[in-house]
Formats: C-alpha cells, sequence, structure tokens
C-alpha cells in the first residue's frame, strides 16, 4: 500500500537505509540531514511517500515536483516528477521491490507527468544499473556541487 503524504515513515525508512550504508563503509546520506524539517526545505514543494506491505513499512521515497536545483540546467524540465531518497527497508533488501515501487509512482502521477526522473552516485555502478535494468534512460552527467559524480535518468510513464 502506497500512502502519499506519510512523512515520519518514509523518513523512518531513509534512515533505515542509511544506517545499513553507514554499516558497511559506504555512507550516502549523513543521518543529521534525514528528518523530515530538513528535506521538506531542501526539496520544497514534494510528497514523502511511505509503502507499506500489510503493517509492515517497506521502502519510503521523496516525490518533488520540480527539478532540483543541482540537476544540470541544460537538461529541460518537462512534466516530470522527481524521485529522490528511494530507501528500501532491511526486512526488503534483495527482493526487486525498487521497480515494483517506481512502477506504483508512475500509475499514481501518469493523469498529471510525462517522466520520472532521478539521479544517482556515479560512483555506485550497482545502483545505476538497477535503473538502467528498470528502463530508465541516462540523460546527463555532471560533478555536483563540483564533487559529487552524479548520473541523471528519466523514464517516460506509460
Amino acid at each position: 500500500m502506497l500512502n502519499k503524504n506519510d512523512p515520519d515513515n518514509a523518513v523512518l525508512a531513509m534512515r533505515e537505509a542509511a544506517n545499513r550504508l553507514i554499516k558497511r563503509k559506504e555512507e550516502l546520506w549523513p543521518l543529521d540531514e534525514l528528518s523530515v524539517e530538513g528535506l521538506s526545505a531542501r526539496y520544497g514543494k514534494c510528497e514523502f511517500v511511505s509503502i507499506f506491505d500489510n503493517a509492515k513499512l517497506v521502502a519510503g521515497v521523496i516525490v518533488s515536483f520540480r527539478k532540483p536545483d543541482y540537476w544540470p540546467s541544460d537538461i529541460v524540465d518537462i512534466s516530470s516528477i522527481y524521485i529522490s531518497k528511494l530507501s528500501v527497508t532491511d526486512a526488503y533488501i534483495g527482493q526487486k521491490i525498487s521497480s515494483k515501487i517506481v512502477g506504483e509512482i508512475e500509475l499514481l502521477y501518469s493523469d498529471s507527468y510525462r517522466f520520472v526522473r532521478l539521479d544517482c552516485d556515479a560512483k555506485r555502478p550497482k545502483l545505476n544499473n538497477i535503473y538502467l535494468d528498470m528502463d530508465f534512460n541516462p540523460i546527463g552527467y555532471c560533478l555536483v556541487h563540483t564533487v559529487y559524480p552524479t548520473n541523471f535518468y528519466e523514464k517516460k510513464i506509460p
């Protein structure tokens, strides 16, 4: 079950994923940046989406409705939603749940938007391949803040 406005649970899933990455020495998001207030300020108009399997939290994700400031200026904002911090909880890792979540998000927003977009740390080939396997197309690359190598992807909403 997908819940469109559930910031507390969405952030809970993000913090669980961040802790998992920290334990594996693959830190991606500092825990102190993962709060409802901090993420709301950073992403502006957005929805915190949580996904549940019965009463068990499966994942959380941010869906925003404008191109993030750090995206390259030559990528035109055309009727797109932007997925950020797609985070699967420990109990559901390895179950290919991300593609199901993206599919549900596509359905949820298909009446109003033509594309789903996301970005990914270019130094994470496994994660980049997951997005490619989900039929996302690469549309750009840059060093975000002149430091972080980042790939940019989009997928047409069917």
